[in-house]
């Protein structure tokens, strides 16, 4: 989950649902006094300082591709035959433009 602040109620609420039902969680949030990283499986607070009035999201996509590289890493060649049988599907299913 993203939360950002300021933390909507629906992804708190879900987050503790999540943890209820003893769902494991990934928390990334700008706050280490985001309600979600309590009953999350792992927490990341990342930076979101921007122009006034604007959060910057550039840590945290950052952040992003990095845990899915690490994932596809340790996933070796069965995670890449997976992620290249997705990317099949998409294309056959047309699911990107194309011009």
């Amino acid at each position: 989950m993203i939360a950002q602040t300021p933390f909507s109620r629906r992804s708190i609420a879900a987050a503790a649902q999540a943890r209820a039902q003893g769902a494991r969680s990934v928390v990334i949030t700008d706050s280490a006094a985001c309600p979600a990283l309590s009953g999350a499986s792992v927490g990341f607070v990342t930076a979101a300082d921007g122009p006034p009035f604007f959060a910057s999201h550039a840590a945290t996509i950052v952040l992003i591709e990095a845990l899915i590289t690490a994932l596809l890493a340790e996933a070796g060649e069965e995670g890449q035959s997976r992620l290249a049988a997705v990317e099949a599907t998409q294309r056959r299913l047309g699911a990107y433009w194309t011009p």
